[in-house]
């Protein structure tokens, strides 16, 4: 019944939705100096770990065809959505969905293997073209990824002890070419900043320099329209973030818990990026 409903959900006239492939596969990676396994979602069939999101006006429709490149079954769901669909190993299925809301829509993995090694797609409605930058947050304890891909660890552990921090698939400073992540910006431009959180933790994000907007959170819409310059990012959660620098400077911006901006312990690395404003 869960899957019915969810399928009803997805049903439309699909000849007026535009055409949208992902791909979804598991996989060996290397995030820094560190092997570690992923699942990605990725508008690339060669499976990037810097996976992009898919940006939409509002009101668009889409006809997404998801293809596991997988040979095991996983489960996906929206994260606004309490009930999802399975994918079967090598098979694949097509969702249709109107975005109609400024938000960070998040397609996200529920089976377990997937969800703990982050598997998750992002399409972003309603931001302007200039200004918008995308961040991918995802930890991960490097000795579980490779239980959890080869399905031996079927539950999560206690305690969880993550030694490895990134953002879109890179930790700090291998991610200071990160064109999708690195903000580069002027004194009073309006900078949309979409946030998902992959991970299986809560990352509070720190802004040096400046206070944001939060436009919208999936898991925590109490949080909209503060003004802050730390926020929670909860698992699986998609943000929508506004900031408009008031004036220039380059600040950091990074993960509230200090053992997130460490690569395997060593300082600094992990979670953390960069504010680069100019006149």
């Amino acid at each position: 019944m869960r899957l019915f409903i969810f399928s009803f959900l997805q049903l439309g006239f699909v000849s007026h939705f535009l055409a949208l492939t992902i791909y979804m596969k598991t996989d060996n990676y290397q995030i820094g100096t560190v092997n570690t396994y992923r699942c990605i979602l990725s508008l690339e069939p060669a499976m990037n770990l810097q996976a992009a999101p898919y940006y939409v006006d509002l009101n668009t429709s889409l006809n997404i065809e998801i293809i596991n490149l997988d040979t095991i079954a996983h489960e996906l769901q929206w994260n606004d959505f309490a009930s999802g669909v399975v994918l079967s190993p090598l098979g694949s299925i097509t969702l249709t969905r109107t975005f109609d809301q400024q938000k960070v829509y998040a397609l996200v993995a529920t089976d377990f293997s997937a969800k703990t090694l982050g598997g998750s797609f992002a399409v972003i409605a309603g931001v302007p073209a200039a200004q918008r930058y995308f961040w991918n947050l995802y930890e991960m304890q490097t000795a579980l990824s490779g239980a959890v891909a080869n399905l031996s660890q079927q539950s999560f552990p206690s305690p969880y002890r993550p030694n490895l921090f990134s953002i879109n698939g890179y930790d700090y400073p291998l991610n200071m070419n990160d064109t999708l992540g690195i903000v580069n910006a002027h004194v009073g431009d309006s900078v949309y900043i979409a946030v998902l959180n992959s991970g299986n933790m809560v990352h509070t994000l720190h802004f040096h320099g400046y206070h944001f907007e939060i436009l919208s959170s999936t898991k925590n819409p109490s949080q909209v329209a503060w003004k802050k310059d730390s926020a929670p990012v909860f698992p699986q959660d998609g943000m929508l973030l506004l900031l408009i620098p008031d004036k220039m400077g380059t600040y950091p911006v990074h993960d509230h818990n200090l053992t997130a901006v460490t690569t395997t312990g060593g300082y600094s690395g992990g979670m953390m990026s960069m504010l680069n404003v100019t006149p």
